[in-house]
């Protein structure tokens, strides 16, 4: 049964397990389209992970199951040059060739959200799910690991990349500056 196909009963008990899942479905789905990147995908990855647990349950824990059925696509390796010409670039000497992005208050706010969903889809995979599960979300860098099979090391260094990416975005977008 698809999620959006699920009777909703009239005068519903809003505690109960039924209302509670059908009201955290929207947002599980939200964000299994934010981590996949399509929304196909994505109600397959919910489907997958409801399965699975067979009842109701926590939308922390679907959460979870769908980070881990689609680990392997996630935590592919992108090509070396995937996040070429949005990171930094260095002297031989180790001081920055252009001067980092800053971010500068924005005056309309919806078009800074908007332009912020535009740049985080663009970027690979691993690097849009680590910001997505870090940033987003609120994991702490030991959850994420686990979650992704990931060493937290390689965890807080890919993070750190999609940040950087992400700012060189949004500078094109000229939502941030250059210092």
């Amino acid at each position: 049964m698809s999620l959006d196909s699920a009777p909703v009963p009239v005068h519903a008990d809003p505690s109960s397990p039924a209302e509670l899942a059908r009201r955290s479905a929207a947002r599980v789905v939200a964000f299994a389209t934010q981590l996949l990147g399509e929304p196909e995908l994505a109600l397959e990855a919910v489907e997958r992970a409801l399965a699975e647990v067979g009842g109701a349950v926590e939308p922390r824990e679907l959460e979870r199951r769908i980070v881990m059925n689609a680990r392997a696509r996630l935590t592919s390796s992108p090509p070396w040059h995937a996040l070429a010409g949005l990171l930094p670039s260095f002297s031989a000497s180790g001081a920055h060739l252009a001067p980092p992005p800053s971010v500068r208050p924005s005056p309309d706010p919806a078009r800074q959200r908007a332009a912020t969903c535009r740049c985080v889809a663009a970027l690979p995979d691993l690097h849009r799910s680590l910001l997505l599960l870090c940033d987003g979300e609120g994991l702490s860098v030991g959850e994420c690991a686990d979650w992704l099979a990931l060493a937290p090391a390689e965890v807080r260094r890919q993070r750190h990349e999609a940040r950087l990416a992400l700012l060189t975005l949004l500078a094109r977008d000229e939502l941030v500056h250059c210092a």
